[in-house]
């Protein structure tokens, strides 16, 4: 959505198979891949191979190898990736916790200023949402929610809609937002 909406260019993470073969037919129905890169791979803490499940649709995550559906997939850190992004958005059914770990190099760039994370219920290994609110201070990014007008500082993670907004350097976010230009989605304006 952000590259069509914006032109930004984006680098999209899929794990699944049959997820990724969908991402990639609408980057090409939204005539987006000149701006939209994509990789059939998920993201941890550590390079190796892990089993995701496949009969979960939008929920689909890492499972055990006895699960009855499901496929092996080649993972990597984000910091083996190498990029230099601006935003990261982070939705992975739980293991967040795994690919900031995984991230802490990319997570100490300049360039990188804000992350949205989904924080819900679904954390593993005793994970709290305000251990990753505490992991991501470490790294100087606070957490916000945008309230369609303005950014809001929080002192925990968002427990409306699951997803915060950290950032890094706020001046900078509302240097954007003062730029950012309104728009429509499914008929609700925002902006």
């Amino acid at each position: 959505m952000a590259s069509g909406f914006s032109g930004c260019h984006s680098i999209a993470i899929e794990p699944v198979l049959e997820s990724y073969q969908q991402l990639q037919r609408n980057i090409s129905l939204n005539q987006l891949l000149p701006l939209v890169q994509s990789h059939n791979i998920g993201l941890n803490d550590q390079i190796t191979t892990l089993h995701f499940s496949t009969d979960k649709g939008t929920m689909n995550k890492i499972v055990e190898a006895d699960y009855a559906h499901k496929i092996s997939v080649p993972v990597k850190t984000l910091d083996s990736l190498r990029l230099k992004p601006t935003l990261i958005k982070i939705d992975v059914e739980g293991f967040e916790y795994d690919v900031f770990k995984g991230g802490k190099e990319t997570l100490l760039l300049d360039e990188v200023n804000v992350v949205i994370c989904e924080i819900n219920f679904t954390l593993r290994y005793g994970i709290t949402g305000n251990d990753i609110v505490d992991f991501l201070a470490s790294y100087q990014f606070l957490p916000y929610v945008f309230n369609g007008q303005k950014l809001i500082r929080l002192t925990e993670f968002n427990t409306e809609t699951y997803n915060t907004i950290f950032i890094k350097n706020i001046d900078l976010a509302n240097a954007r937002l003062a730029i950012k230009k309104s728009i429509s989605i499914w008929g609700v304006e925002l902006g």
